[in-house]
């Protein structure tokens, strides 16, 4: 598996602050939620008044969150699948959508 590997906040924030705004619109797997939905917010908060893409974040419980702004672009949705770790089903989510971008959250040592 060739993933980006991200451990501090501030490199999470900038990841879903160029999500948002990507022309990038592909499938996403975001491996490890350490702090994945406060820097999802942190750099929604960011974004204010930009027009961002929205995303649908599918996590292990199949809980949906849906991100969505008062300026959207055109784009379509960015699928966000989120797993604690890789496992059977993150190797699945690989093998369906093939061209999918792996990240890595690990934990951030600046916090400990």
């Amino acid at each position: 598996m060739c993933a980006h590997v991200l451990s501090h906040t501030l490199d999470k924030v900038r990841y879903f602050r160029n999500l948002l705004v990507s022309e990038d619109t592909r499938v996403r797997l975001l491996i490890g939620t350490d702090r994945l939905l406060d820097t999802l917010d942190m750099a929604i908060k960011d974004m204010k008044g930009v027009p961002v893409n929205g995303l649908a974040i599918i996590t292990e419980r199949l809980q949906i969150r849906w991100v969505e702004s008062d300026t959207m672009t055109d784009r379509e949705s960015i699928l966000i699948f989120v797993r604690q770790r890789h496992d059977k089903n993150a190797d699945a989510i690989m093998e369906e959508y093939g061209d999918c971008e792996v990240v890595v959250f690990e934990r951030d040592p600046t916090l400990e």
